[in-house]
Parts: structure tokens; sequence; C-alpha cells
């Protein structure tokens, strides 16, 4: 992870987007609620697209940030 994904405003939003999508998914699948009707199945549905959403968020706010802040990407203050 780079220090970047560790600012409070890429981590807040691309939390936001993850656990949204990761509840979103789960309703659309038919799991009312993940956590009341515990089996093992549902878990790890809930588990892998929790992580696939992030990485997917993550990917596109970097590509956010590269095309529209090239210089704030590169920014060495940022880094530290």
């Amino acid at each position: 992870m780079n220090r970047i994904e560790r600012k409070w405003w890429f981590v807040v939003p691309m939390s936001i987007l993850t656990v949204g999508s990761t509840l979103w998914l789960c309703w659309a699948l038919g799991f009312s609620d993940p956590f009341a009707p515990f089996s093992v199945p549902h878990l790890i549905v809930f588990v892998i697209s929790l992580d696939w959403f992030r990485r997917l968020y993550s990917w596109i706010l970097w590509s956010f940030l590269l095309w529209f802040a090239p210089t704030l990407a590169g920014d060495k203050r940022l880094h530290s």
C-alpha cells in the first residue's frame, strides 16, 4: 500500500464506496442481511467482494489522481 493510499482524502471515499458496493452486491444476490443467516458461502462472497471492490476503487482513484493531478501523485511531500 502506497503512502498516498493512507491519506484520509483517499481512504474515506474508497471505504464508503467499497462498503456500499459490497452491501449492494449482497442485497442483489439475495442476501438481505449478510450477517443474519450466518453461513460460510455468504461470508466468502462478502469477504471476496469487499477485497475486490477495495482494489477496484483504489485503482479508479489512482487513475483519477494521475489524470487530473499528475504533479500531486509525484509530490514528495505527500510521501512523508
